[in-house]
């Protein structure tokens, strides 16, 4: 760690729904940090909110790591967090092959990445560990009409149709009968395909519209995903776990309401320490539903934190601060005792931000901007 002043903090595509709330987690405490910005999109007003921000390419290009390299040479950051999944294994990565960024890269081993990133993954270590992991099959060449009658057989329709990768439900369909699936065979690509968890009541109602003739904009509630958030320190100690449930809106949490579920508890944590037992420190979230026994299903490990960031913070769990005093305790960073308790609930709306021209212009020409001192 470097001793200089201020405590300067970098954040990878901080253009992200999570670059965000990294952001809004740190407006209030901003003169305790200085924040460096990275991002592949010079228009997005995120860029403009730090201290300095650089345009590099998309994690997985090539010239990432050489651009990366370059501005941790110049910054020398006092610690960095990954504003995407794909961020996270590149600094997971990044650690193991230069030991002496560890104390800067508060991720663990990158093994538990790929795990947590892949949902075929996610969901065999689950299984090998006696995790509840929603029921999934691999769509790919190799699967017989035998094995997918049989899975069929086992959990029904509706179904939820995703990339093996990915976040934000990027790709995920749902299937509601034999005849959509069977327009998909033979499978390509490799998909999974697991079983639709808490689905709407009226969900047929929402399909018979859609036949009869398509919205212009429309979508399917969400309204029981439920969340665990906790964040395993540098020596595997397993912090206060937080349980929330989400409301999405076109596919983005709107509502966070936070739960007190000891059974979904007692699954996070205990998640959490298989994870910390294969090498994982950091940020540990899954994401979960119950199924029609109203057993809990996990269908999501993520080895960061999440969009709910700045909710968690607002019920009691600030995250970001609390993972600053464990990986950086020297910054002393100000941060808010956890609480047991939460007095309401979180709605989220949009917000209006202004983007100088001549801001982007520098940011595309020069792939640097700095904010002006007040």
């Amino acid at each position: 760690m470097s001793s200089k002043s201020p405590f300067t903090l970098l954040l990878t595509s901080v253009g992200s729904l999570l670059g965000q709330n990294m952001l809004d987690t740190l407006a209030d405490r901003r003169q305790a940090v200085r924040v460096v910005g990275l991002n592949s999109l010079a228009q997005n007003p995120r860029n403009f909110h730090c201290d300095q921000a650089y345009l590099v390419p998309p994690t997985q290009d090539r010239d990432f790591l050489k651009h990366f390299e370059a501005i941790l040479a110049k910054e020398k950051p006092d610690l960095i967090l990954a504003g995407r999944d794909d961020d996270v294994l590149f600094l997971s990565d990044l650690k193991a092959k230069k030991p002496e960024l560890a104390g800067q890269i508060p991720y663990g081993d990158s093994l538990c990445a790929e795990i947590m990133q892949d949902k075929l993954k996610s969901h065999d270590f689950a299984k090998s560990h006696g995790l509840p992991f929603v029921d999934s099959c691999l769509l790919d060449a190799t699967l017989s009409r035998t094995q997918l009658e049989a899975f069929l057989k086992q959990v029904g329709f509706p179904l939820i149709l995703k990339p093996l990768t990915g976040f934000g439900s990027n790709g995920v369909c749902i299937l509601t009968d034999p005849d959509q699936l069977e327009a998909l065979w033979p499978f390509k690509h490799p998909m999974l395909l697991q079983p639709y968890l808490s689905p709407p009541p009226d969900l047929a109602a929402y399909f018979s519209q859609y036949q009869q003739a398509m919205p212009l904009f429309f979508q399917i509630p969400e309204e029981h995903q439920h969340a665990f958030q906790c964040i395993i320190g540098p020596q595997g100690e397993i912090g206060e776990g937080f349980c929330a449930e989400m409301k999405l809106v076109m596919g983005r949490i709107e509502q966070v309401e936070r739960q007190y579920h000891s059974d979904l508890l007692a699954l996070g944590l205990n998640c959490a320490k298989a994870f910390r037992d294969l090498g994982w420190r950091g940020s540990f979230n899954l994401q979960t539903k119950r199924n029609q026994q109203q057993q809990w299903q996990i269908f999501e490990f993520s080895p960061r934190m999440t969009g709910s960031l700045s909710a968690r913070r607002l019920l009691g769990y600030d995250e970001l601060g609390l993972l600053l005093s464990l990986f950086a305790p020297e910054a002393a960073f100000p941060f808010d005792p956890f609480q047991s308790e939460s007095q309401g609930l979180v709605m989220r709306s949009l917000k209006d931000d202004f983007v100088p021209y001549d801001a982007i212009r520098q940011l595309k020409d020069e792939q640097q901007w700095q904010k002006r001192s007040s």
